[in-house]
Protein backbone atom coordinates (compact mmCIF):
# COMPACT_ATOMS: atom_id res chain seq x y z
CA UNK A 1 0.00 0.00 0.00
CA UNK A 2 2.02 3.09 -1.35
CA UNK A 3 0.15 5.25 1.35
CA UNK A 4 1.09 2.87 4.06
CA UNK A 5 4.66 3.34 3.08
CA UNK A 6 5.01 6.62 2.74
CA UNK A 7 2.97 7.79 5.55
CA UNK A 8 6.04 5.18 7.76
CA UNK A 9 8.57 6.68 5.56
CA UNK A 10 7.45 10.18 6.84
CA UNK A 11 7.27 9.31 10.70
CA UNK A 12 10.73 7.72 10.17
CA UNK A 13 11.90 11.29 8.75
CA UNK A 14 9.71 12.69 11.37
CA UNK A 15 11.55 10.71 14.49
CA UNK A 16 14.87 10.33 13.19
CA UNK A 17 17.07 10.10 16.10
CA UNK A 18 16.52 10.74 19.90
CA UNK A 19 17.13 14.01 19.72
CA UNK A 20 14.20 14.70 17.61
CA UNK A 21 11.73 12.96 19.24
CA UNK A 22 13.44 14.94 22.47
CA UNK A 23 12.74 18.21 20.56
CA UNK A 24 9.32 16.87 19.70
CA UNK A 25 8.32 16.06 23.27
CA UNK A 26 9.34 18.93 25.18
CA UNK A 27 7.62 21.08 22.81
CA UNK A 28 4.59 18.95 23.33
CA UNK A 29 5.08 19.85 27.09
CA UNK A 30 5.19 23.55 26.59
CA UNK A 31 1.82 22.94 26.44
CA UNK A 32 -1.03 22.50 29.05
CA UNK A 33 -0.88 18.50 29.07
CA UNK A 34 2.01 18.24 31.61
CA UNK A 35 1.36 19.37 35.47
CA UNK A 36 3.42 21.16 37.98
CA UNK A 37 2.36 19.22 41.27
CA UNK A 38 1.99 15.58 42.30
CA UNK A 39 -1.48 16.80 43.17
CA UNK A 40 -2.20 17.73 39.76
CA UNK A 41 -1.84 14.37 38.30
CA UNK A 42 -5.63 12.85 36.96
CA UNK A 43 -6.30 9.30 37.93
CA UNK A 44 -8.56 7.08 36.53
CA UNK A 45 -9.09 5.13 39.46
CA UNK A 46 -6.45 2.77 38.41
CA UNK A 47 -2.85 2.64 39.53
CA UNK A 48 -0.43 3.39 37.49
CA UNK A 49 1.67 0.91 35.30
CA UNK A 50 4.76 0.19 37.80
CA UNK A 51 7.81 0.06 35.01
CA UNK A 52 10.09 -1.37 37.83
CA UNK A 53 10.27 -1.83 41.36
CA UNK A 54 13.39 0.94 42.29
CA UNK A 55 14.39 3.85 41.13
CA UNK A 56 16.00 5.17 37.87
CA UNK A 57 19.26 6.77 38.25
CA UNK A 58 19.63 9.55 35.59
CA UNK A 59 21.56 12.46 35.51
CA UNK A 60 20.16 15.71 36.24
CA UNK A 61 21.45 19.09 35.15
CA UNK A 62 20.69 22.02 36.90
CA UNK A 63 17.91 23.83 35.87
CA UNK A 64 17.01 22.02 32.97
CA UNK A 65 13.18 21.06 32.84
CA UNK A 66 12.12 17.17 33.14
CA UNK A 67 8.99 15.35 32.21
CA UNK A 68 8.48 12.56 34.59
CA UNK A 69 6.26 9.71 33.49
CA UNK A 70 3.34 8.92 36.20
CA UNK A 71 1.53 6.25 34.00
CA UNK A 72 4.07 4.11 33.68
CA UNK A 73 3.37 3.79 30.10
CA UNK A 74 6.51 5.26 28.41
CA UNK A 75 9.48 3.28 26.36
CA UNK A 76 11.75 6.21 27.61
CA UNK A 77 11.92 5.78 31.43
CA UNK A 78 11.63 7.65 34.01
CA UNK A 79 10.63 10.52 30.98
CA UNK A 80 7.69 10.78 29.26
CA UNK A 81 7.23 9.90 25.88
CA UNK A 82 3.42 10.41 25.55
CA UNK A 83 2.38 7.40 25.76
CA UNK A 84 -0.10 7.78 28.06
CA UNK A 85 -2.36 9.64 25.32
CA UNK A 86 -2.43 6.45 23.12
CA UNK A 87 -2.83 3.70 26.10
CA UNK A 88 -5.56 6.22 26.64
CA UNK A 89 -4.39 6.95 30.58
CA UNK A 90 -5.89 9.61 32.55
CA UNK A 91 -2.32 10.11 34.13
CA UNK A 92 0.08 13.13 32.82
CA UNK A 93 3.31 13.70 32.67
CA UNK A 94 4.93 15.87 35.59
CA UNK A 95 6.91 18.83 34.43
CA UNK A 96 9.72 19.58 37.06
CA UNK A 97 13.06 21.74 37.22
CA UNK A 98 16.11 20.24 38.81
CA UNK A 99 16.73 22.72 41.29
CA UNK A 100 19.95 20.22 42.98
CA UNK A 101 22.75 22.48 43.69
CA UNK A 102 24.57 21.05 40.73
CA UNK A 103 24.46 18.54 38.13
CA UNK A 104 24.02 15.24 39.22
CA UNK A 105 22.99 11.51 39.75
CA UNK A 106 19.84 11.42 41.56
CA UNK A 107 16.96 8.40 41.77
CA UNK A 108 13.56 9.51 39.60
CA UNK A 109 10.77 7.19 41.51
CA UNK A 110 10.31 3.94 39.18
CA UNK A 111 7.25 2.28 40.57
CA UNK A 112 5.64 5.40 40.06
CA UNK A 113 3.97 5.20 43.80
CA UNK A 114 5.98 6.97 45.56
CA UNK A 115 4.86 9.71 48.22
CA UNK A 116 3.05 12.86 46.42
CA UNK A 117 5.04 15.35 48.25
CA UNK A 118 8.58 14.14 46.63
CA UNK A 119 7.21 14.52 43.28
CA UNK A 120 9.43 12.50 40.63
CA UNK A 121 12.13 11.39 43.82
CA UNK A 122 12.45 7.97 44.94
CA UNK A 123 11.13 7.87 48.49
CA UNK A 124 12.17 4.27 48.80
CA UNK A 125 8.06 3.49 48.49
CA UNK A 126 9.15 0.35 46.40
CA UNK A 127 10.77 -1.05 49.51
CA UNK A 128 7.65 -1.01 51.46
CA UNK A 129 4.60 -1.47 48.54
CA UNK A 130 3.05 -5.19 48.52
CA UNK A 131 3.18 -4.89 44.50
CA UNK A 132 1.43 -8.63 44.00
CA UNK A 133 -1.38 -7.58 46.10
CA UNK A 134 -1.56 -3.85 44.85
CA UNK A 135 -5.31 -3.71 44.41
CA UNK A 136 -6.62 -5.72 47.31
CA UNK A 137 -4.39 -4.03 49.68
CA UNK A 138 -4.32 0.11 48.56
CA UNK A 139 -7.06 2.47 47.19
CA UNK A 140 -5.50 4.43 44.59
CA UNK A 141 -3.83 7.61 45.65
CA UNK A 142 -2.27 5.94 49.45
CA UNK A 143 0.06 7.88 48.76
CA UNK A 144 -1.23 11.26 48.64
Amino acid sequence: DPCRNGSASMLAKLFKGRAAISARVNAFFASKDAVLTRAEILTDGKFPVVAQRKSYKVFLEKGKTYNWCSCGHSENQPFCDMSHRVKGSSYRPLKFTYEGEKDEMRGLCGCKLNNFEKGPFCDGSHKKIDFDNLEEKYEVGFNK
